[in-house]
């Protein structure tokens, strides 16, 4: 739930209506998907468990998962990363995001680093 309706949800009266319930389950990028997005996707899978053969290749998806570790894997980050080359953007981007999910949720919730929020 997001948004004015996550307000509905923590209410002890809300019951939710009839129908069909779908859950989408939204995360940050994996590694993976990760060199997908800057093209290195066949290269991290030609690597194997015990590395590559292709010194040059070991060298880029080092760089690229050190570049993962800074920037993580929102897609709003990645995108700023992929149009500006810019780790300083990325970073502003992210903060933005952090900034947006504190300022949502701390309509909803006394601490936004509580771990769960028991409805009902």
């Amino acid at each position: 739930m997001t948004g004015s309706y996550l307000d509905r949800t923590l209410n002890t009266e809300f019951k939710l209506s009839a129908g069909d319930l779908k859950s989408l389950r939204i995360e940050t990028l994996d590694f993976e998907e990760f060199t997908e997005a800057f093209g290195l996707d066949e290269a991290y899978e030609e690597m194997g468990l015990y590395g590559t053969n292709q010194p040059k290749e070991l060298v880029k998806l080092s760089e690229l998962f050190r570049l993962y570790l800074e920037i993580v894997g929102y897609p709003a980050v990645v995108t700023e990363y992929l149009e500006t080359k810019s780790k300083e953007k990325s970073r502003e981007k992210l903060e933005d995001v952090i900034h947006l999910f504190c300022t949502e949720s701390i309509r909803y919730f006394e601490d936004i680093l509580a771990r769960e929020k028991r409805i009902g």
